[in-house]
């Protein structure tokens, strides 16, 4: 049963209620699927679930990836990060169900107030190096830190996301793979060189 369907963008977003979840609002669209607000039927809880095309997920180039991220964003449970709380397959879709940061990102928030306070920053900043200094002594570089993958709750906290290109790391060896996002990038990354993923996060912290 289809519970909720948006029209927008020239094309039909839509989600049905998947197990014990109902869809509420289409919050946004991405490479391989849309995003719901969607509430648990026994609990009450709002969450956030990614709808992921199964066919896109599995392919050869993607499905390494995907399943890192999975089994990664699984391992990580801290205030700072977003929980992962569900996952559900069917023939069509994987379903991703998240903690509901429903602040919004903190690019958003930069663009809208025209910058941050210093004391804004500052709370935002210490709770992402938090972040940051869990995964990285669990030995997991996220690769990919920036201001889109930094969600706020509406309680004003932040919190890191999108595992997507993390990858655990194999003792002191170097990473190869030339990834994230450009003007976040460490040096060492854009000249193709090996690199410390860790020590390329803070870089993208910094930055």
């Amino acid at each position: 049963m289809v519970k909720c369907i948006l029209f927008t963008g020239g094309w039909l977003k839509k989600m049905k209620t998947t197990g014990p979840y109902e869809p509420h609002r289409f919050l946004g669209s991405g490479s391989f699927g849309g995003v719901w607000e969607c509430q648990h039927m026994t609990t009450g809880e709002c969450v956030a679930c990614k709808v992921i095309d199964i066919k896109k997920a599995i392919t050869d180039t993607v499905y390494p990836h995907f399943r890192n991220e999975l089994l990664i964003h699984s391992r990580i449970n801290h205030p700072s990060v977003t929980k992962l709380k569900d996952i559900i397959v069917d023939q069509n879709n994987i379903y991703i169900f998240l903690e509901l940061c429903d602040g919004g990102d903190l690019n958003d928030l930069v663009q809208e107030e025209g910058g941050l306070s210093e004391m804004q920053a500052k709370h935002y900043f210490h709770q992402i190096m938090e972040a940051l200094h869990y995964i990285h002594m669990l030995g997991i570089a996220h690769r990919d830190v920036k201001l889109e993958n930094i969600l706020v709750t509406a309680d004003d906290d932040a919190k890191l996301t999108d595992f997507g290109l993390c990858k655990q790391a194999n003792g002191n060896d170097l990473m190869l793979t030339t990834c994230g996002t450009l003007v976040y990038a460490a040096p060492e990354i854009i000249r193709e060189e090996p690199y410390n993923g860790m020590k390329s996060d803070i870089w993208s912290a910094g930055i």
